[in-house]
């Protein structure tokens, strides 16, 4: 098997133009991947061909999330949060698409300083509490869950948070 790319909706074979598959019907490939799900009028395939694509597909989803998250670094930088927040939500979006757990995580920690920096409290709580949910041992997220808490006048939890902060790394200077 040669390398597949994406190739207009449908996945192809560089090599050999034997392999192609047939073009996707409209909108089957919205997400920028092919549907997996069987339907009637464009049934789930596997095999090697799809596998391929699929691959490059998720590799294509990450590589974008990469850019997004950076880009969202940059906006945070310059104080433009809502254009940081709008970036790593895309990344995040991006990064589910991909299955890249991690970079998921990082952008949506990373919405959740942006929001901290805007006080928005609740968002901060609402996005945190999403990550410790894939992720308990979530440094970040859980001392900033902490630091909203505090803020929303949730003292008993604030307290919860930032103690397993301390236990989770005590070397921890943030």
């Amino acid at each position: 098997y040669g390398a597949y790319a994406k190739k207009d909706g449908a996945c192809s074979s560089q090599s050999s133009p034997k392999a192609e598959a047939p073009a996707a019907p409209q909108g089957a490939a919205e997400s920028g991947g092919l549907q997996t799900t069987a339907s009637p009028s464009w049934p789930s395939r596997s095999g090697p061909l799809q596998a391929r694509c699929v691959s490059a597909n998720d590799s294509n989803a990450r590589l974008r999330a990469e850019k997004m998250k950076e880009a969202g670094s940059e906006a945070f930088a310059r104080g433009d949060f809502a254009a940081a927040l709008t970036a790593w939500s895309e990344a995040a979006d991006l990064a589910t698409s991909s299955g890249d757990g991690k970079l998921w995580e990082a952008a949506r920690a990373n919405a959740a300083l942006a929001e901290l920096r805007r006080e928005n409290w609740v968002a901060v709580e609402a996005l945190t509490t999403e990550v410790l949910e894939r992720n308990a041992k979530h440094e970040k997220a859980r001392y900033r869950r902490g630091l909203a808490r505090e803020a929303l006048g949730d003292l008993n939890g604030a307290r919860n948070d930032l103690i397993r902060t301390l236990s989770l790394n005590f070397l921890n200077v943030e």
